[in-house]
C-alpha cells in the first residue's frame, strides 16, 4: 500500500483523518524514510504533523490554504482540485504551434489524458491531411481547435 504511493522522492497518498498520519509516518521511519514537507487540505491532519515536518510554505493563519504542487501538477489545496495552464493566447494556430502546446502539458498522473488525447487525434488528422507545419489553421480545423481549447 505505502510503497505504491511513492514516485521518486514524493509520497502521494490520500489520508482521510489525522489518526492515519502517525502510522504512515512511523512505518516509513522504521524503513529508513523520514517523511517531511507534509501538506494537505485537512487542517486537522496538517496540524497533527510536527511543525518541522510540515511544508514551509503552509501558513495556517490565513483564511485559505495556498496552492501547491504534486508531481509538477498545480494542486489547489483549498478546493482539492488539480489545475493545468495552457499558454496559447495571441498565438496563430498552426500544426507546429498545436504540437508545441499539446506537448507542453506535463501530466505525470494522466489526469487530463482524455483531454490531451483528443488534441493528439486532431493533430494526427492534420498530418493525414498533409497540412504544412507553419500554415495557419482555417475553416473547420480552426473551429475544432477552438472547441478543444474551450
Amino acid at each position: 500500500m505505502i510503497f505504491k504511493s511513492f514516485y521518486v522522492y514524493d509520497f502521494l497518498k490520500s489520508i482521510s483523518n489525522k489518526e492515519q498520519t502517525v502510522p504512515v509516518s512511523e512505518l516509513c521511519c522504521k524503513c529508513g524514510f523520514k517523511l517531511t514537507k507534509w501538506i494537505g487540505n485537512g487542517r486537522g491532519v496538517i496540524q497533527s504533523v510536527p511543525a518541522e515536518e510540515g511544508a514551509k510554505a503552509l501558513d495556517l493563519i490565513k483564511d485559505y490554504l495556498p496552492d501547491g504542487r504534486v508531481l509538477y501538477v498545480k494542486w489547489c489545496i483549498e478546493s482539492d482540485q488539480f489545475a493545468f495552464r495552457i499558454a496559447c493566447q495571441g498565438v496563430t494556430p498552426s500544426r507546429r504551434r498545436l504540437l508545441s502546446i499539446v506537448s507542453s502539458i506535463f501530466d505525470r498522473l494522466s489526469l487530463v489524458s482524455p483531454f490531451t488525447m483528443r488534441a493528439k487525434k486532431f493533430l494526427q488528422n492534420l498530418c493525414k491531411q498533409l497540412i504544412p507545419w507553419n500554415v495557419p489553421l482555417e475553416g473547420g480545423d480552426l473551429v475544432r481547435w477552438q472547441n478543444w481549447l474551450s
